[in-house]
């Protein structure tokens, strides 16, 4: 079962990791209020990724 979980860890930190650079890309590019808080919003789904990915591997 933990190399079930780690190839879960593993997509979910590739999900993160391609989000993350959309988000730097998005946050340099784009200025307004709502664009910032769209790019907050996205870290923390990332974050929140990251999280359970390293749940799953305990």
């Amino acid at each position: 079962m933990s190399g079930i979980n780690e190839a879960i860890a593993d997509a979910f930190e590739e999900v993160a990791s391609g989000l993350e650079e959309r988000v730097e890309h998005f946050s340099s590019t784009y200025a307004s209020d709502e664009d910032v808080m769209k790019a907050q919003f996205l870290s923390e789904v990332i974050d929140e990724l990251r999280r359970v990915g390293a749940a799953l591997t305990g």
